[in-house]
């Protein structure tokens, strides 16, 4: 497999045409790569896989091998820039699903990001207020909020109460239609937590009819001092976008039978499935309590300047040092939250930042639309059951046929 591999890159090696990787990003995986290979006999273990130890061991001793290969002829070829040339960047943002220009996404993630300052700055000084805090800055009152800490022994315990208080939420104020299945929240293993050092939704097998609803996992330094996600209020947000009426609905919809695999699955982008966790949870926080309301807030904030920060820093417009700066006395970030947004940005999965936003305001407008043709006659519990019914859908082909089926009945009628 490695031998491959390195056969493959070698036949490539001379070819201008082709981009090589950002130094860092190939410093990073060589970093990490340790950490996943020492964690497989554990998960072979756990999975009730017996019989691996000699063909793990061939496998270990290629891939110290191939390590080499890397360092030695891989690295002196990387490019210093972790900029993308347009069009590949362009290209990447199609792939994710955000299928505005760059222009545009810009000019609408300002215009999001200002008319979100202006709602939050009221909105903190009532908290602080309230509390009894003499700074009602967005930056004080959100450190305040993340200083009323859970305790990290019972952070798991503590996130799935709130899955339950979600779902009362949910059915009180008829949202939409409850799902059969149920995740799991959990904390990541320590490869996990280097691979993905945020809390993500993992899909179950969209093969296997009897799969659960997938798993909230949470990394290992979500229970440590300086984490965002382990402050009670913060609790209400994430559960909200990653389990309910988020991901985990999402994903359990997906898996219903009337929904086909193509939509479920093949019609993927992160536009659509962040989009909706950020839609839902948006419009689920006007019945949440203030400061969870708040903390909503600063993440739609967050998700507007990503929008228009990530397109600036592959394009020369700004600098690493300026992105991280903007995050921090703008958007209200830690120096640890901003330096993690960068990498995120720079490193991770670049153009991957904007689908939230970008997802998340063509559903608004979609919801704008049909609430604008059907009047009275609207449905929130109907409207977001036949959203979730439609799949995966890249968002134009969603908002056709969306507004298609609104059209059915009146020709049925007429």
């Amino acid at each position: 497999m490695a031998r491959q591999a390195e056969a493959l890159l070698r036949s490539r090696l001379d070819r201008r045409d082709l981009l090589g990787p950002w130094r860092d990003a190939a410093l990073e995986d060589l970093r990490t790569g340790p950490s996943l290979l020492a964690s497989l006999p554990g998960l072979f273990a756990e999975c009730g896989i017996a019989g691996t130890e000699r063909a793990f061991r061939a496998m270990r001793r290629q891939l110290a091998d191939h390590d080499v290969f890397l360092r030695r002829e891989i690295l002196p070829r990387c490019r210093d820039d972790f900029r993308l040339p347009p069009e590949v960047y362009t290209a990447r943002l199609l792939r994710h699903g955000v299928e505005l220009s760059v222009a545009e996404l810009g000019g609408r993630a300002e215009a999001s990001f200002d008319e979100r300052r202006r709602q939050l700055d009221p909105l903190a000084t009532r908290l602080a207020a309230e509390r009894g805090w003499p700074d009602g800055s967005l930056q004080a009152v959100v450190r305040r909020l993340e200083e009323d800490r859970i305790d990290p022994a019972r952070l798991l315990d503590h996130y799935r109460r709130r899955y339950r208080q979600l779902e009362q939420l949910v059915r009180r104020t008829d949202f939409l239609t409850l799902p059969r299945r149920r995740p799991r929240i959990r904390f990541a293993g320590e490869a996990e937590s280097e691979v993905v050092p945020f809390p993500h939704f993992r899909w179950p097998s969209a093969f296997d009819p009897d799969c659960g609803a997938g798993d909230m996992v949470m990394p290992l330094a979500t229970a440590k001092p300086g984490s965002e996600y382990g402050g009670k209020a913060a609790t209400w947000v994430l559960a909200a976008h990653e389990l309910l009426p988020g991901h985990a609905l999402q994903v359990s919809r997906l898996l219903e039978p009337d929904v086909s695999l193509a939509r479920g699955v093949l019609g993927f982008t992160s536009a659509g499935l962040e989009g909706w966790a950020v839609y839902a949870g948006s419009e689920l926080a006007a019945d949440l309590p203030l400061e969870a309301r708040f903390l909503t807030l600063t993440h739609d904030l967050r998700h507007a300047a990503r929008a228009f920060l990530d397109p600036a820093l592959h394009l020369g417009r700004l600098a690493p040092e300026q992105c991280c700066h903007f995050l921090r006395t703008r958007v209200g970030l830690t120096a640890r939250a901003a330096r993690q947004a960068l990498w995120r940005i720079t490193v991770w999965c670049p153009g991957q930042a904007t689908s939230y936003f970008a997802g998340h305001s063509q559903l608004a407008a979609l919801r704008a639309a049909v609430e604008s043709r059907l009047g009275a006659a609207f449905d929130r519990r109907r409207y977001h059951d036949l959203l979730l019914s439609q799949g995966l859908r890249p968002l134009s082909l969603l908002r056709r046929c969306v507004l298609a089926s609104l059209e059915t009945p009146r020709r049925r009628a007429a």
